[in-house]
């Protein structure tokens, strides 16, 4: 299983995140969604998937500090950090990088990210 730590804070976006992993072909993960606002917290919790666990946080003076305090709800052999501006294009993003992980043994992948934006992968 893959725990994918979202931060939502503010007045973040996550539609379109959550929306991309949803889409994976890879099923086993659940997405660990922090954030600080109540409305948000009352929309994540009524989506009707499982494997979307809203969590209310008070806000943190940063955003690793955040992700970091996500680690702790993670039921998953593997931890992805995402925020509102990681979209997942490939919907076999996730089963490529847990197929690479076992096979490697790995205990950390990095990989890049491709800017739809700027039309180009970034270092």
């Amino acid at each position: 299983k893959i725990s994918i730590i979202i931060p939502v804070l503010g007045e973040s976006k996550y539609e379109d995140v959550l929306r991309t992993v949803q889409l994976q072909s890879f099923s086993s993960w659940e997405a660990i969604v922090l954030t600080d606002k109540e409305k948000t917290f009352n929309e994540l919790d009524n989506i009707k998937d499982p494997r979307i666990k809203p969590i209310k946080i008070e806000r943190q003076k940063s955003e690793i500090k955040t992700l970091l305090s996500g680690i702790q709800y993670c039921n998953g052999t593997f931890v992805l950090f995402l925020n509102e501006n990681n979209l997942l294009g490939n919907g076999d993003a996730l089963a490529i990088l847990y197929s690479n992980a076992i096979k490697n043994k790995a205990d950390f992948i990095h990989f890049r990210a491709f800017d739809t934006s700027l039309g180009k992968t970034l270092p």
